[in-house]
């Protein structure tokens, strides 16, 4: 009897606030929308294959990676992948996971042979609220895009309302595929 008193006393003070393990996080959900694969598809529905590639970013790299995005660069290896429709290379494809209000999202943003931005997709959304980021009314602004564009919110790129942290989450996904991109496709 003890014991379950316990655990209704560590309940009631889960609900009113009092503590919050990482377990009693109720505002945790995983929504999958897509796949590299299926983000590939939509734009290359005629694609023949899809290559994993790696490259390993130094110093000078990371270096060149935070003066152009204007924040913290600690990733020392990227992958993507490359789009390919029969021997011709269309695109490719970077996986990138960008911090939202709490959570990461995940984001599949393609880019041409030229370095614009062919697609971007959500992958996997983590929070609550927020997810209409993920329709193509907001994804469609980043079209054509390349790192010669200036993203921010309200000039260059509409908000979805209430969803302000997810937009910018979304933003810097696309900033960052395309500096990627230029030391890739370079």
């Amino acid at each position: 009897m003890r014991l379950v008193s316990k655990f209704f006393f560590i309940a009631i003070l889960v609900v009113a606030g009092g503590i919050s393990p990482a377990f009693a996080d109720s505002n945790y959900v995983v929504n999958h929308y897509a796949t590299v694969e299926t983000a590939v598809r939509d734009v290359f529905p005629d694609y023949s294959s899809i290559h994993k590639k790696s490259i390993a970013i130094d110093s000078g790299a990371g270096k060149m990676i935070e003066r152009k995005l204007g924040e913290k660069w600690s990733i020392d290896s990227v992958e993507w992948k490359e789009i390919y429709v029969g021997m011709n290379r269309v695109g490719i494809a970077i996986v990138l996971d960008e911090l939202g209000k709490h959570y990461p999202i995940t984001f599949c943003v393609i880019l041409s042979p030229k370095n614009q931005i062919k697609s971007v997709s959500v992958l996997t959304y983590r929070e609550p609220v927020g997810a209409e980021i993920r329709k193509k009314r907001f994804m469609r602004q980043f079209l054509g895009k390349s790192t010669s564009d200036i993203l921010t919110i309200d000039r260059s790129v509409d908000p979805i309302t209430g969803s302000t942290l997810s937009s910018w989450a979304a933003i810097t996904a696309v900033k960052k595929a395309l500096i990627l991109g230029d030391i890739i496709q370079s």
